[in-house]
């Protein structure tokens, strides 16, 4: 298991940003990884809503995600995996900050295998932190630039 988390300041309300990142469908529009993802069980934005992704890093690939934990406007979490190589646990932390907000993501990868923990440690650690600062600074373009 190997967790990383990353915070940005992003000026604007925490409920602002709640709304856009709980939109699921909105989520390749910021993501590193995803270039595609809809819902597929459950209502959007609930507890228990699952989707399916189409993800192209670190190679073309299905995943499927299921919101686990939800405290508007300042916690979005979700579950995600392959189903082959990991499961991923994802969070979203929102505080109020300065007439802003602080966002944290923060993400613990669980390799499902032996081999997992190769393609996590050589090919995943790396750049992980780099991707999810550059989601993070996406949703900040978003948030203050309309």
């Amino acid at each position: 298991m190997w967790s990383n988390s990353v915070s940005l300041d992003i000026n604007a309300p925490p409920e602002k940003i709640f709304a856009y990142l709980i939109d699921f469908s909105r989520h390749a529009e910021w993501s590193s990884n995803v270039t595609e993802i809809k819902l597929v069980r459950g209502e959007t934005g609930r507890v228990g809503a699952e989707y399916e992704s189409t993800e192209d890093i670190p190679r073309p690939m299905t995943t499927y995600a299921q919101i686990t934990a939800l405290r508007a406007p300042n916690l979005i979490e979700w579950q995600a995996t392959d189903k082959r190589v990991f499961k991923t646990n994802w969070t979203f932390e929102i505080e109020k900050q300065n007439g802003g907000s602080r966002v944290t993501q923060k993400v613990t990868f669980q390799p499902l295998n032996f081999f997992a923990n190769i393609i996590l440690y050589v090919f995943r650690v790396p750049v992980v932190e780099k991707e999810n600062r550059a989601s993070l600074e996406r949703v900040r373009q978003r948030m203050e630039n309309g």
